[in-house]
Formats: C-alpha cells, sequence, structure tokens
C-alpha cells in the first residue's frame, strides 16, 4: 500500500521563527492559509491509496475526518520529527509499504506532484527526496518502507516571499496583510535568511 503523511501541528503555535517578523495573529493566519492550500491539494490526489494526518490540534483532526482521512490522534507533540517518526511506525504496522510525507509549507503543491510522487516506484529500501528550491529543506520524502531512518526537520523554510504564489490562500493572506510587500523588499529578505 502507498499512503501520504500530513504533520499537523497546532497551528497556534506554527512559525515561531517568524516572530521578528509577524505577530501570534498574523501567524496563525498565516499558517491557516497553508493548510487550506494543503488540504486543496490533497482532496485531488488519486495515487495514495491512503492518506493519514498526525495531529492533537482539533480543526485539523475536523479536516481529516470530514474527506475520510485517516487521523492519527496524538496526545501530546513533542516535534515534527516525533510525530513523523511514530506515525510512520503506524503506517507500517497497518500495511503501508511507501509512505510520502507533505508537510504544510508548501502552498505550491499541486495534486499532480503528488500523485507524480506516489507513482515512482522503488524496490525496498528506498527514498526519495524533493529538496526546496534553495536546497536547504524538504517539500516532501517519500520512503520505502515508512520508518527506513529517523526524520529530521530544521530551518530554511523561509524561502516562501521568493515564490509566485498567485492562487493559492497563502499568497492571497500574504498580499491583503501588506506582508508581501515587506517580505519582497531587499532589506528584510536578508534578514528572513538568517531566521
Amino acid at each position: 500500500m502507498r499512503a501520504l503523511l500530513l504533520p499537523i501541528k497546532d497551528l497556534r503555535q506554527a512559525k515561531q521563527r517568524l516572530a521578528p517578523l509577524l505577530n501570534p495573529a498574523e501567524r496563525f493566519a498565516l499558517v491557516q492559509a497553508m493548510l487550506a492550500d494543503t488540504i486543496r491539494a490533497v482532496r485531488g490526489v488519486r495515487r495514495a491509496e491512503k492518506i493519514f494526518v498526525v495531529t492533537n490540534y482539533t480543526p485539523a483532526m475536523q479536516a481529516a475526518i470530514a474527506n475520510g482521512w485517516e487521523l492519527l490522534r496524538e496526545e501530546k507533540q513533542i516535534s515534527e520529527s516525533v510525530s513523523v517518526d511514530a506515525a510512520s511506525r503506524r503506517c507500517a504496522e497497518c500495511g503501508v509499504r511507501s509512505l510520502l510525507r507533505i508537510p504544510l509549507d508548501v502552498p505550491l503543491v499541486q495534486a499532480s506532484d503528488i500523485d507524480e510522487l506516489l507513482a515512482v516506484e522503488c524496490a525496498a529500501p528506498a527514498l526519495v527526496i524533493v529538496p526546496s528550491r534553495d536546497g536547504t529543506g524538504t517539500n516532501a520524502i517519500l520512503r520505502t518502507p515508512p520508518a527506513l531512518f529517523p526524520s529530521h526537520f530544521g530551518s530554511g523554510s523561509f524561502a516562501l516571499a521568493r515564490q509566485d504564489l498567485r492562487g493559492t490562500e497563502t499568497g492571497a493572506w500574504l498580499e491583503r496583510s501588506g506582508l508581501m510587500a515587506l517580505l519582497t523588499a531587499p532589506a528584510t529578505l536578508k534578514l528572513a535568511a538568517n531566521i
């Protein structure tokens, strides 16, 4: 079985590295827009035999249930790495042989992108990584088997402001808030790269 995993942390605690630029309400609004973009893309996925959502965040649990996705409810979130690794082990126990992890903060992802990754056939053990455009992060990772190695997530997620986000909820929020203009100013991009 080939499956998709969406780790969703409590959005009220997300994007803490952006605190120098965004207040808590702005960070929350930004990640809500990212979640909307991700859910839109995942709804169109055709190649996943199952979609798993690992979270303890009530709105994400409700979205998983509303979409008929498998909910892996967490009692407590320690880190994204811990969440993904625990969920990967549970998925393997459920018969998943290949698991694609998509993070919440890739608002340009399309269902066809996800389906293309899920179509990749590799004999175990195998790994497919989709690096971020700047090469400092990972936008997707397909592991066969699901718990092939431990996860590690780090910095580099702020390259968002350099992308053309037209047509996404994330881009619309950045424009409405006035943050896109601020983020694309040369001095701000230098600051953002250090966050």
